[in-house]
This record gives C-alpha cells, sequence and structure tokens, in this order.
C-alpha cells in the first residue's frame, strides 16, 4: 500500500486537481480582465465626448422654476450654431437639429457657476425630450419620468433615470455662437441601461 501511495505521487495524478484548480482559476482571471477591457472600449467607440467649457464670467441665479424655450438652429458646414444670446435670455433651451429624415434634440443652459451646458435633450429610459429647471435647487427635472438631477455637475438625486442625465457633448463658444461639431450630433447613440 505504501508503495502504490509512492508510485502514485511520483506518476503526478495527485497534482491533477490542483493544476485543474490554478488553471480554473487563471481562466477566470483572464476572462474576468478582457470583459473589464472590452467594455471600456465599447464606450470608445460609441464616441461619448469631453463637454465644452465655455463660462459666461458670472454666476447664474435662476431663483425659479424655468421651462424649456424652443429655438432655431442653423448648419455652418460641418457646424450646427445655436445662439448664446437667446441661452441666456431664456435660461433653458431646446433646439431640433436635423438628421436625416428624424431629428436628434439638444438642450442648452448655464450652470450656476456661469458655465455653458451643450447636451443632448434626451432622458434614454423614458425618452422624454423636455425639461424643466428647478432654479431654488439648482436642479434640472425631467417632464416625463420626474427624475432629477444637479445642474452642475449633472449627477442624479431622485427618481427612476439617475445615471442617464442630458448627455453634455461637445461645443465651441466664437463670439455670439455656439458651435457644435455636427458629427456627434448625426453619430450619437443612446447609453445602454
Amino acid at each position: 500500500m505504501v508503495q502504490d501511495k509512492k508510485q502514485e505521487f511520483s506518476d503526478g495524478k495527485r497534482n491533477k486537481g490542483l493544476n485543474l484548480v490554478v488553471v480554473g482559476i487563471v481562466i477566470l482571471i483572464v476572462a474576468g480582465l478582457a470583459v473589464y477591457f472590452l467594455s471600456g472600449e465599447e464606450d470608445i467607440a460609441r464616441g461619448r465626448y469631453t463637454p465644452g467649457d465655455f463660462n459666461t464670467g458670472a454666476a447664474f441665479d435662476y431663483g425659479t422654476v424655468t421651462p424649456m424655450t424652443q429655438v432655431e438652429n442653423h448648419l455652418d458646414g460641418d457646424k450646427v450654431i445655436l445662439s448664446l444670446q437667446e441661452v441666456e435670455a431664456a435660461g433653458l433651451i431646446y433646439s431640433q437639429v436635423p438628421v436625416g429624415d428624424s431629428y436628434m434634440p439638444i438642450t442648452s443652459f448655464i450652470a450656476p457657476s456661469g458655465r455653458l451646458v451643450v447636451a443632448f435633450s434626451i432622458c434614454e429610459p423614458c425618452r422624454s425630450e423636455t425639461f424643466r429647471i428647478d432654479g431654488v435647487r439648482d436642479q434640472i427635472i425631467c417632464e416625463s419620468c420626474g427624475t432629477i438631477w444637479t445642474m452642475e455637475p449633472l449627477v442624479g438625486v431622485s427618481g427612476g433615470c439617475l445615471d442617464h442625465p442630458p448627455e453634455e457633448i461637445y461645443y465651441e463658444v466664437l463670439g455670439d455662437e455656439i458651435q457644435i461639431p455636427f458629427q456627434q450630433i448625426k453619430d450619437w447613440k443612446p447609453r445602454e441601461f
């Protein structure tokens, strides 16, 4: 019997179970890393944007509830143009950018710090395109589901769509023109939820 155990050990049969456990752990680690890195690349491939950073230079105080005001936009080459003066006057604007046979809704407002925010005017889970600002609490509210986000940064406070505030996009300001690259509007895809 001792000889059989010695033979079994020297044949490596005893290590096969341990080797399978080690191989299994390594496979799980590699699979986990692959999922982590591949899921990060998906967002890059979908084209998430770095928001613009224009600041009016003065704090902006809404002080009351501000509904959206619909404004026109126009296409100038590869840029969608909005008026900064209209955003400052209305407080919260809504505009429909023609894309093929449809349109993409965008919104803009001045955050309490004076920073201009330009974003897709969509709450993806509930499909709402309209919002209002609660100027007393410095919050933006979805008109459909009632989800509330802080205005700066756009972070969920309460409601069913907390992780899907209007998605900020890149823009530049030249004089009175807010210039938004048309390609980022055209290529936008809803975030997963």
